[in-house]
């Protein structure tokens, strides 16, 4: 069994936890070398990564249960359009025109994901997400 630094204390996140997924999930971005996550769908009008979380990034893997092009493609031009969002999809872009980011579907009949972070800091430690 792996061990945890002690800094990390594995936990668990729910609706009620005192600190949201999106702040544990954006500590864990700026801490990280790697990441890699999987989802049920791409949703990119819910993106919101910023600059400073994806800055040290050199590996984002996304796999996807559930891509639809055509939904993908409507959000993509709806954001576009948008001045406000447009730059996360900017942002976005940039990462798979780099390599930086990989998003693989997997479509398995009934398979839904729960979020599952594994990461790499700048020390080389493979480490989890810490609750707070």
């Amino acid at each position: 069994m792996a061990a945890f630094p002690q800094s990390i204390h594995p936990g668990l996140l729910d609706e009620r936890s005192p600190t949201s997924f999106r702040v544990l999930f954006g500590d864990f971005l700026t801490r990280s070398r790697s990441v890699d996550t999987a989802i049920l769908r791409v949703r990119l009008s819910a993106v919101d990564l910023s600059a400073r979380e994806l800055r040290g990034i050199e590996s984002l893997r996304v796999l996807v249960a559930e891509v639809n092009a055509q939904t993908v493609e409507g959000e993509a031009f709806a954001l576009a359009m948008d001045p406000s969002k447009g730059e996360n999809l900017t942002r976005v872009l940039n990462l798979l025109q780099t390599g930086v980011m990989e998003i693989r579907s997997a479509p398995l009949g009934g398979w839904g994901p729960r979020y599952r972070l594994c990461g790499q800091e700048a020390d080389g430690e493979n480490t989890p997400p810490r609750t707070r």
